[in-house]
């Protein structure tokens, strides 16, 4: 079975890598949003201005959403949305947000809601749905951090994945350029804890000529030998390196 030689590049934008740049880039945006976020909750509680307001209108709608018990199936969602309006200068300012379940059953038209919005700009508010207390920064520094404790978190799993996958790749290139060519036979094919796209990934583990042994990364099980079958390995001449498979590093 003969395989192509692959840069360690081209290695790292295979699926595992686009799965990891995936988690990278949704991190990156979860982080900006948290960002943008924290600043208006900074501009809030230093310009923001409290005035009562009044419910105006209450609405349930429905939505699809993922079943906690299979990432596969959707159940329908509720989401409880109230309609304020609040009054500055003359003028009437209409919003609209929601809530949680027992706050919303707790509101009915007329009910008073204390409201906060920015001087400069009044179409800039929020409310927590109470007659006497609303949040300092709008709510908007809890959505920070969670966005920000989110985008960080994703930024770190992409970003090492990436990182993990290029080191993987550059060892693997490098002794397929400078490390001593063994035979080997595959002993056993292995199912990992690894899955991408929602599908297993398998590795092989072999024994090669001098008695060494050794496994392969994690990758689909179409693309690896079977048991029995003989293969090639390159040792690191030094022994510092594990030996890597001719097809940790090439495509057939």
């Amino acid at each position: 079975m003969a395989y192509q030689k692959r840069s360690a590049i081209s290695q790292v934008f295979s699926v595992p890598g686009f799965v990891f740049g995936f988690f990278f880039l949704i991190g990156a945006v979860f982080a900006v949003v948290g960002v943008f976020a924290l600043r208006e909750g900074r501009t809030f509680v230093a310009e923001g201005v409290d005035v009562m307001g009044q419910v105006e209108d209450r609405w349930q709608t429905t939505r699809d959403c993922s079943d906690s018990s299979s990432s596969s199936r959707t159940r329908s969602c509720t989401d409880f949305n109230v309609g304020y309006s609040f009054a500055v200068a003359g003028k009437t300012f209409h919003n609209s947000a929601t809530t949680d379940y027992a706050t919303y059953a707790g509101l009915e038209q007329g009910s008073p809601v204390l409201v906060r919005y920015l001087a400069s700009d009044p179409g800039r508010n929020a409310t927590s749905f109470d007659p006497q207390t609303v949040s300092a920064s709008g709510g908007q520094s809890v959505l920070g951090l969670i966005f920000g404790g989110l985008g960080g978190a994703f930024v770190l799993i992409g970003g090492g994945g990436l990182a993990w996958l290029l080191r993987a790749s550059l060892r693997a290139v490098g002794l397929r350029d400078t490390g001593t060519a063994r035979g080997a036979v595959v002993l056993a094919r292995e199912e990992t804890n690894v899955k991408i796209n929602n599908r297993r990934q398998w590795r092989i583990r072999w024994k090669d000529d001098t008695g060494a042994l050794g496994q392969s990364r994690a990758q689909a099980p179409d693309q690896l030998p079977q048991a029995g079958d003989r293969i090639t390995v390159y040792a690191d001449p030094e022994g510092r390196l594990p030996a890597v498979w001719e097809g940790d590093s090439g495509t057939r």
